[in-house]
């Protein structure tokens, strides 16, 4: 059975020399607002998309990736996940994560993991 992608949100902060704490950015991440424990400050995220698909062109360096499910009713409801990522000069990164069919609301699920 094939499943359609649901919409999330994706915020994409610039990460160098950043070192982000989801748990201190509170419901401010949803937002697009991730706090960073070197500088004490909440940075705006720089890149994003609502859906299934971010296609900006990013440029070289190293990023911290955070996707939410969007509020529904349906179980899964604002589960989230990220990464810190780079991307190197001429390269194409693409960055793929489904969640699990079960993973239950508002939860963190690893970027790698899906059952």
């Amino acid at each position: 059975m094939k499943r359609e992608p649901v919409s999330a949100i994706v915020h994409v902060w610039p990460a160098e020399n950043q070192d982000f704490d989801v748990q201190a950015s509170g419901s401010d991440i949803y937002l697009g607002y991730a706090y960073d424990k070197i500088s004490g400050k909440s940075k705006t995220a720089k890149y994003g998309a609502v859906g299934s698909r971010m296609n900006e062109q990013i440029k070289p360096g190293k990023y911290f990736i955070y996707v939410v499910l969007k509020k529904s009713s349906e179980t899964g409801s604002l589960a989230y996940s990220y990464r810190y990522f780079e991307v190197k000069e001429g390269e194409t990164v693409t960055l793929q994560k489904t969640f699990s069919h079960d993973v239950p609301s508002e939860t963190f699920e690893e970027w790698d993991k899906n059952k």
